[in-house]
């Protein structure tokens, strides 16, 4: 199957790389490390993180601790959350979560819920 880049853009692409060349960079590594850091970002969702920092700091926990704390964040923090990297989830994207949980009745549920955020942030 033949690939759908326009001319325009192979152009464009052709452009850039004779760029880095007169810079003296290869563009085969550019885009080596372009790729690189693009599937860490990608093991690096919110998902990915609480789950790590859950099995780090579960042996310091009480089990119905452990499995509270990861069952508050798979209910309400993963589905809408789980799969964006770190830097892409904002205070405002996470604060709107936090309020739906507010709205349902459960207060005590969503400032825990900031507090394990925060601790996956940091």
């Amino acid at each position: 199957m033949y690939s759908t880049v326009t001319l325009a853009q192979a152009r464009k692409k052709r452009d850039q790389a004779r760029e880095l060349l007169a810079q003296n960079i290869d563009p085969g590594v550019v885009k080596q490390a372009e790729k690189l850091v693009s599937r860490v970002a990608a093991a690096n969702t919110f998902e990915a993180i609480a789950r790590e920092f859950h099995e780090i700091k579960r042996s310091g926990w009480s089990d119905s601790y452990a499995e509270k704390w990861i069952g508050r964040m798979e209910k309400d923090l993963f589905p809408p959350l789980g799969r964006m990297t770190l830097l892409d989830i904002t205070a405002p994207m996470l604060l709107s979560q936090l309020r739906r949980v507010e709205k349902r009745g459960a207060k005590e549920t969503a400032h825990t819920l900031r507090q394990t955020a925060g601790q996956v942030f940091r």
